[in-house]
């Protein structure tokens, strides 16, 4: 099972639904509740370690925007992710800086995990060029940027995108590991695309998702 959280994880991190009106400022309250996307995904794995499955391949992931909520006092968005069963959510919140996720809650967990600092997903202004840091006591430092506007194409059609990069070290499980990632986020809608590789030493994950349907 631990390849599987490792999974839902690495998703967590890669693949967030956001809204941006015409001049490019996102923003959680204009995303609507109850909307779903579907991504079509496909995990691989290099390296070996004792006990690990193979849970790799192709799977679906649903995204669903659940009710606003308010958690220790700060108001979020719930973010649902069903990876074929496997169920986790993640908390949004937003200041006048970005969107950041609060806290993140996975398969095993009985309450949310809060996130410590402001991890932010992405930081305003939104143009090409603008690029953000986080790191904490644990040891993680990911810095994030905006590379590029871009044609994408994917099994729900064709985008205009924002494509952020992001790259540093992340705690999985208690072990620091390499990430590298890309997403690719339409303007005036969703996530589109993602690309996240984590690598801590002995096994390398390449994990690519695309959206291929939404309902709103």
């Amino acid at each position: 099972m631990k390849s599987v959280k490792i999974l839902l994880y690495l998703l967590l991190i890669s693949i967030l639904v956001f809204t941006v009106n015409c001049q490019k400022k996102m923003s959680l309250q204009s995303i609507k509740v109850g909307s779903v996307s579907k991504f079509a995904c496909t995990a691989e794995k290099s390296g070996s370690m004792f006990g690990l499955d193979d849970s790799v391949g192709s799977f679906s992931l649903e995204v669903t925007i659940l009710p606003w909520r308010d958690l220790n006092g700060q108001k979020v968005l719930v973010y649902k992710q069903d990876m074929d069963g496997k169920v986790s959510f993640t908390f949004m919140a937003e200041d006048s800086e970005g969107i950041y996720t609060y806290a993140e809650q996975g398969p095993t967990d009985a309450e949310p995990i809060l996130v410590p600092g402001k991890r932010y997903d992405i930081k305003y202004p939104i143009k090409v060029g603008n690029s953000w840091n986080y790191s904490n006591d644990k040891g993680e430092n990911i810095t994030s940027s905006i590379v590029a506007e871009e044609e994408v194409t994917v099994p729900a059609g064709n985008f205009k995108c924002l494509k952020i990069e992001t790259v540093g070290k992340y705690n999985m499980d208690g072990q620091l590991a390499n990430i590298k990632g890309l997403e690719w986020i339409v303007l005036n809608g969703d996530s589109i695309k993602s690309y996240i590789e984590w690598n801590d030493g002995t096994i390398t994950y390449k994990i690519t998702s695309q959206l291929s349907s939404k309902e709103n």
